[in-house]
């Protein structure tokens, strides 16, 4: 289990942390990872005083395994890149955007696995229009909610006075790629 400090445009963040553990899992012979985000959350009635509001400084990352149907796998560090959060605060509506990569980490050394690719493009997703909750200020909701198959449900919160950062826990789960199943979780933070 370890806590860390993300530091989005190298500056690290006061209020949340990221919470990551992992599991074995004897299915595959490897270690599930799962990620959570917490921290001092920002009060319902401490909201920022303009609307819309933007996050410019973006830390994500997380881990994508790949299960092939010869029972291998492949293990990928996730990053992401093309990040915005925008908050629109006559709506209470948050709208979000990341672009997902992986870089293999571990492999089996044997079948579909050994082959695996070396960087992974996951692709873009989107979530629009997600409603501020009231208590305790957070969010959840899809990405990609239109597209059965390419859904990934998250949760997220606004952290510190006048949401001063934002940090969303998602959950990745493709059961019917082509040759494979893939699983795993991400956090994106952020500050303005």
């Amino acid at each position: 289990m370890t806590i860390v400090a993300p530091d989005p445009g190298g500056s690290t963040l006061q209020y949340s942390r990221v919470l990551a553990y992992g599991l074995f899992n004897g299915n595959f012979g490897g270690v599930e990872n799962t990620t959570c985000v917490f921290g001092v959350p920002t009060e319902p009635d401490d909201e920022p005083s303009t609307s819309p509001v933007s996050y410019t400084a973006f830390a994500s990352g997380g881990s994508i395994v790949r299960v092939f149907t010869d029972g291998t796998f492949a293990s990928y560090t996730v990053t992401g890149s093309q990040e915005a959060i925008s908050v629109d605060l006559n709506t209470y509506t948050v709208d979000i955007t990341m672009h997902l990569t992986g870089t293999l980490g571990n492999k089996s050394a044997s079948g579909s696995g050994a082959s695996a690719e070396t960087t992974v493009d996951f692709g873009t997703f989107t979530a629009n229009d997600i409603e501020i909750n009231d208590e305790p200020y957070s969010i959840g909701g899809l990405f990609n909610y239109q597209d059965f198959d390419l859904q990934m449900p998250f949760q997220g919160w606004f952290f510190g006075p006048k949401g001063k950062e934002i940090g969303i826990a998602v959950t990745y789960f493709r059961p019917n790629d082509p040759g494979y199943r893939a699983f795993g979780n991400i956090t994106v933070t952020a500050s303005r």
